[in-house]
């Protein structure tokens, strides 16, 4: 007799350990969670619009992770953004957050503030 091997797919591997609780699916979907930096930035209410969002991501004004970044840009929970000071003030720090939380969608102005930490004073 010949042994057959069976050759199992990551979707059979996923639905097996979903199956007999060895996964939830919430764990297997929180990292999977991805959001536009200019709709983070509008949602979390860092930038009043969207708008302003993509104007500064344009002009190279916005970083994710220490590079420049393009309003398109994919986050991800733990990613760090760093903003230019409201201001325009060169001398003081420019504010960094980082991202704690990607919602689904629009969220109240209570819960915005708790989708984010601010590293620098």
């Amino acid at each position: 007799m010949s042994k057959v091997r069976k050759v199992i797919n990551f979707a059979t591997l996923v639905h097996f350990l979903i199956t007999y609780n060895l996964l939830t699916y919430n764990l297997l979907t929180y990292n999977l969670k991805k959001m536009r930096l200019d709709k983070f930035l509008q949602i979390s209410r860092l930038v009043k619009r969207r708008t302003i969002a993509n104007t500064l991501c344009s002009r190279g004004a916005v970083s994710v992770n220490g590079h420049v970044a393009k309003a398109g840009k994919m986050l991800a929970v733990g990613d760090v953004i760093r903003l230019p000071h409201p201001s325009g003030v060169e001398e003081i720090p420019e504010p960094e957050y980082e991202v704690l939380e990607l919602p689904s969608g629009n969220v109240s102005r209570a819960r915005a503030e708790t989708l984010y930490r601010q590293l620098n004073s």
